[in-house]
């Protein structure tokens, strides 16, 4: 989970430019050691290590989006607002909840219809379940197509029809 957060950090640091706002996705050590175990050994430099609180919000949409994919049957929900109906769901339980509460002060001091923190979970929960859909989509789209034997049986594959 911490290491999928971490690509989400990385692509949230991109459309962002509130100084901030980019100091609350990135961890300062407040994240389980035991969780960040995969992201420290995998990295070379290069992987983000993401703050707890950013973990707290893929946890929940992860949790979101299971109930939703156990609900279709174990294939991938189709539709043009899966993905809003998913972030709205998120907002509505976290909105109560202390995640990214160091920028409550920072939210005072922007437009009430621009909430920074708002925004941030948000651009984490639409990040997260753009993964999320893909690695289902290529999963199911595995399993309609069954094993490939073309790297196997190279001359055979004329037979098969593949």
């Amino acid at each position: 989970m911490v290491y999928i957060a971490g690509f989400v950090v990385r692509k949230a640091m991109e459309k962002l430019s509130c100084d901030q706002c980019l100091s609350v996705l990135v961890s300062q050590g407040d994240v389980d050691i035991s969780a960040t175990c995969l992201v420290k050994r995998k990295s070379r430099g290069g992987l983000l290590l993401p703050s707890a609180d950013v973990v707290v919000v893929c946890k929940v949409c992860e949790r979101f989006f299971r109930t939703l994919f156990r609900e279709h049957g174990g294939k991938p929900p189709s539709g043009n607002k899966v993905r809003c109906q998913l972030n709205n769901q998120v907002m509505s339980y976290l909105m109560d909840s202390d995640v990214f509460a160091s920028l409550t002060e920072h939210s005072m001091e922007t437009d009430p219809l621009n909430d920074h923190r708002v925004r941030l979970i948000k651009r984490v929960c639409d990040h997260y379940f753009g993964v999320r859909f893909y690695h289902a989509g290529k999963v199911y789209t595995r399993s309609l197509q069954g094993d490939k034997v073309r790297s196997v049986l190279t001359k055979a594959i004329i037979f098969k029809g593949q």
